[in-house]
């Protein structure tokens, strides 16, 4: 096990114990490693559809609307909205869930937060 080191980065922390194995293709910058770290870049999904975009950010699998059902042509992706939640033995955590904006009945939704925290 190795530690790497840096003094400023994005997640405040000052280092992060790694293998030996995670540096075969060389080592990567500290805030990618930890990035990759809390918010692995692959779907995850628990029953609800919540996919990972890397680097925090999360959005549904499928556009629907939760509130009369319409999907894809009829919801459209929004911006992101922040949120953070204390992770245990770890931290606060921030993540950015993706809103959306249904024309078919005139509502807009996030992703849900729940789902994402269940996920992590």
């Amino acid at each position: 096990m190795i530690s790497s080191n840096l003094k400023d980065n994005d997640f405040g922390i000052s280092s992060v114990q790694t293998s030996l194995n995670d540096f075969f293709g060389g080592l990567p910058p500290f805030n990618e490693l930890v990035s990759n770290c809390l918010f692995p870049k692959v779907e995850l999904d628990h029953g609800g559809g919540v996919h990972a975009l890397g680097n925090g950010y999360f959005e549904n699998s499928e556009r629907v609307c939760p509130y009369c059902g319409k999907s894809d042509k009829k919801v459209n992706k929004k911006d992101f909205r922040k949120r953070s939640f204390i992770k245990e033995n770890f931290g606060r955590v921030t993540v950015y869930l993706r809103r959306y904006y249904c024309k078919h009945c005139d509502s807009w939704f996030k992703t849900n937060f729940e789902k994402v925290v269940k996920a992590l």
